[in-house]
């Protein structure tokens, strides 16, 4: 009898608890499908994307040695506890000031209302440029509840600016020395002058954007192509137009006595002449413009 007892109690258990899976599991979901996050985890691509798009770091993350990884302004990266960012090859953090790029702790309700957590300093580890990370620089973003915040083994970097807010034992250390006047949540800048380079025998370069000559290539020809394409694209396609219009006439019957105009004529050859000339124009045009404004956009994913 207690046998029987206590295998109906395991039965009834096994059954509330799968109920219990059934009722939470289309929540879980749901609160998972709300984030709207994607995960970085290990070496970054070399594009993140940007516009307000969030990621959640579950591990350390990584510029790998000899990589460029560029940020898009408005990228949101979250990072768990005990997880960081190491800057082994280039990184380039390109925020604006209307759209800063942030870098904080996956329990800052600010970026992820969702949390059941409140964000504090120490939440996660930092960002952490190595020796052979120079020439990094990060343009309008946050770093916020970290433990170190920045940590440079090189001084061959550049923040303009950056804002340091709510971190653990510093806020931005550079060759091992930490900077007194980082003020929080102020902007904080930190340019090289080029005397400061060349006096060392090091290029410029290294501070400036390795993919800025490709990308404005790509953008300024894209877009003076993608325009001077429609503009010419417009005048022939109003040529185009008149010339249909004659070839049109040349091919339909004539009304006073309804016969067809003579093919063999110099003005029919003409006239068919410019309206295959003309049409060819257009598709010309309008080919040059949309090579033009593809390569003017794809100028902005790099």
């Amino acid at each position: 009898m207690m046998v029987n007892t206590t295998i109906r109690n395991i039965s009834r258990y096994k059954y509330f608890c799968f109920l219990a899976i059934l009722i939470t599991a289309p929540l879980t979901l749901i609160h998972a499908e709300a984030m709207h996050y994607d995960t970085l985890a290990g070496p970054l691509p070399s594009i993140i994307k940007g516009h307000g798009r969030k990621y959640i770091v579950i591990t350390d993350i990584e510029v790998p040695v000899d990589k460029v990884v560029t940020i898009e302004s408005g990228a949101i990266i979250l990072f768990q506890n005990f997880t960081g960012l190491h800057v082994r090859g280039k990184l380039i953090v390109n925020g604006t000031e209307k759209s800063p790029v942030i870098f904080t702790s996956e329990f800052d309700k600010t970026y992820n209302p969702s949390t059941d957590f409140i964000a504090n300093p120490f939440d996660w580890n930092g960002i952490y440029i190595h020796s052979d990370g120079f020439g990094s620089y990060f343009e309008h973003c946050i770093i916020s509840y970290t433990v170190y915040g920045l940590v440079s083994e090189t001084k061959y970097i550049r923040l303009d600016p950056v804002i340091f807010l709510e971190n653990g034992k510093s806020n931005l250390t550079i060759e091992k020395e930490i900077k007194k006047d980082v003020v929080a949540d102020s902007p904080y800048q930190y340019v090289l002058s080029t005397k400061d380079i060349t006096e060392e025998g090091l290029d410029v370069k290294i501070l400036k954007d390795p993919l800025a000559p490709k990308r404005n290539f790509f953008r300024y020809s894209g877009l003076v192509l993608g325009l001077g394409g429609i503009v010419a694209g417009i005048a022939h396609g109003s040529q185009y137009t008149e010339a249909k219009d004659v070839w049109v006439a040349f091919n339909s019957k004539h009304p006073s006595d309804d016969i067809k105009f003579n093919k063999s004529s110099d003005d029919y050859e003409n006239a068919r002449s410019n309206y295959i000339e003309k049409k060819v124009f257009v598709i010309v045009d309008f080919t040059m413009a949309a090579i033009g404004l593809t390569g003017f956009t794809w100028s902005f994913t790099f």
